[in-house]
């Protein structure tokens, strides 16, 4: 068998395929040498050799990096660690090796640019997700059918947001539950056991003697890869009180104009009639 990966005749055309950049650094910060295997501009010879380096970094660069520089030198670790390199008009991200080499610094350098923005962007959007889920007071739910505990989470419902979770279904029933929504939703544990996905309620809890109103919408079931069965339910709960206040101030009013002793209507601007009254 031909020991392929072991033939020094091979290692510059194996090194020019598989490595990252290299570069061989003085104690000074002086670039002795570099084996560039990257297209990025700074990281190119005629831009690098035989520069200082640490003084070509930005200031929040220059600072995070030159602790992990004068450890290698001084104690001779070998460390790891990310960078931003805000260059130019474009911030670059790169992950410097860097390792004891005949009194100088080796520094192996790997270029994450691309998935430092993926992670920004992914970051980005969930804290964008949480402010939504906050504004609109919804979050995760789960029901686990082995332990029979409830768990809620992600959503500032204020008071009506049940701090002590996950908690049992039976305490959940018997001490959060209004006891007119109590039977409605052991029904619905009952039916979600069977048939979760899409299943909805919505019903009242009572939190320091004020109502809540909360809605429960199952999404799918989380399978336990041992067991190879179903263990959890899992759903969004939402905080509906606002809504369901707003929804009855407008029955009343609308009750309250439909059912009036006088003329009332309401036009458009160019005067066609948009409502009116029985009277009217």
């Amino acid at each position: 068998m031909e020991r392929i990966l072991h033939d020094i005749s091979y290692l510059k055309q194996i090194m020019d395929i598989s490595s990252e950049t290299l570069i061989l650094i003085s104690g000074e910060g002086v670039c002795l040498d570099i084996c560039s295997h990257t297209d990025l501009w700074f990281l190119q010879e005629e831009f690098i050799l035989g520069k200082n380096i640490l003084s070509l970094l930005p200031a929040h660069t220059y600072h995070k990096l030159i602790a992990d520089f004068q450890d290698v030198l001084i104690n001779k670790k070998t460390t790891t660690n990310s960078f931003r390199l805000p260059l130019h008009d474009y911030t670059y991200y790169g992950e410097c090796k860097l390792m004891p080499f005949e009194g100088n610094v080796l520094c192996r350098y790997t270029d994450i640019t691309n998935r430092e923005n993926v992670k920004l962007k992914l970051t980005q959007a969930y804290e964008e997700m949480q402010e939504i889920q906050n504004v609109a007071k919804i979050g995760k739910w789960s029901l686990d059918t082995e332990t029979n505990m409830i768990d809620y989470s992600g959503f500032c419902g204020d008071e009506s947001e049940v701090k002590d979770m996950p908690i049992s279904v039976d305490y959940y029933m018997q001490h959060f539950i209004i006891p007119e929504d109590r039977e409605k939703m052991q029904i619905w544990l009952e039916r979600i056991l069977k048939h979760p996905y899409k299943q909805r309620i919505s019903y009242r809890i009572s939190v320091k003697q004020k109502i809540y109103y909360m809605s429960v919408k199952c999404i799918y079931r989380d399978k336990d890869k041992q067991q190879k069965h179903s263990s959890k339910i899992e759903g969004i709960v939402q905080d509906v009180t606002e809504m369901h206040k707003r929804r009855n101030d407008i029955s009343m009013l609308t009750h309250v104009i439909f059912n009036a002793n006088e003329s009332i209507c309401g036009v458009y601007a160019d005067g066609t009639l948009k409502f009116a009254n029985q009277i009217f």
